[in-house]
């Protein structure tokens, strides 16, 4: 069950606005993705569980959580088989959002929190999400509700910061590394040249890489390299050649081994089933 309303005139305040609010209870095994969203979102987890695939780290995800969502990033999420999630979304954006997110110590490395009193934020929710019209003073309550949400995790985040600080400066050399190897993946890199770019010896880069993700740098990149080329593969104007210099392999022959060594099928067979309109499942 999904229920959902968008906001309109809410662009009137381009600051910070809410776009849409909306609660679901999931089948099991719910999936969305993996795609990128446009918007700015939270999810509030009110009970079940699930993964969250976030840059190619996973992350568990149960009652009481939330996570936040940025745009133009590459996202998975999906609920248990066996305890399905239930939960409610609010989609935003504005001028003004990224410099709160900023102040609330999610990052594209942990982008899952935990949040008091959810059940009462939930009412609130349900309250918006009720009513027959939108008008001007409801934009204004689901907007209070933003607010609410983003000051309660600044300060969870101002409060508990001393005791985060070592691991928020591990997090600031990752991030690093992910903001490089997302604008560089179409290019030759490896590890020393992104350990350069942020700063750090290549080995120790790797480690605390490794520590958080569960996956190495080389790793990374491929999986992102590949997931890449699956959604491109979806363009018929481009050819498998294109495809392949476009995330970054000059030879294609490189780039057809690797697909086939990560995918279990070759890119021209993973071409042949998407358009035959198969359930083929990137």
């Amino acid at each position: 069950m999904e229920k959902a309303i968008f906001i309109t005139n809410n662009k009137q305040i381009s600051d910070l606005y809410v776009i849409e609010i909306g609660i679901h209870a999931t089948e099991p095994g719910h999936r969305w993705g993996p795609a990128v969203r446009d918007p700015y979102i939270f999810h509030f987890v009110i009970s079940g569980k699930g993964k969250l695939q976030y840059n190619n780290i996973i992350h568990e995800v149960g009652r009481d959580q939330g996570f936040l969502i940025r745009p133009g990033e590459m996202v998975c999420y999906t609920a248990n088989s066996q305890q399905p999630w239930e939960y409610f979304w609010i989609t935003f954006n504005g001028s003004m959002a990224e410099h709160y997110l900023d102040q609330t110590g999610l990052t594209k490395i942990t982008p899952v929190f935990r949040y008091k009193d959810i059940g009462e934020l939930r009412d609130k929710v349900c309250s918006i999400i009720g009513m027959n019209k939108m008008k001007t003073d409801e934009c204004a309550r689901s907007l209070a509700v933003l607010y609410d949400i983003l000051v309660r995790l600044i300060e969870e985040n101002a409060a508990d910061n001393p005791r985060k600080s070592l691991r928020s400066n591990k997090e600031t050399y990752i991030d690093a590394a992910l903001e490089y190897i997302m604008h560089h993946y179409t290019q030759c890199m490896d590890v020393k040249s992104i350990a350069g770019h942020v700063g750090l010896c290549p080995v120790y880069l790797n480690k605390i890489f490794h520590d958080y993700s569960g996956i190495s740098i080389r790793d990374f990149i491929i999986k992102l390299r590949m997931d890449k080329a699956c959604i491109l593969m979806k363009n018929n104007l481009l050819t498998l050649a294109e495809i392949s210099q476009l995330v970054g392999y000059n030879d294609y022959a490189q780039f057809s081994k690797m697909f086939s060594k990560h995918r279990s099928i070759s890119p021209r067979e993973h071409r042949h089933q998407i358009k035959n309109n198969q359930n083929y499942n990137v």
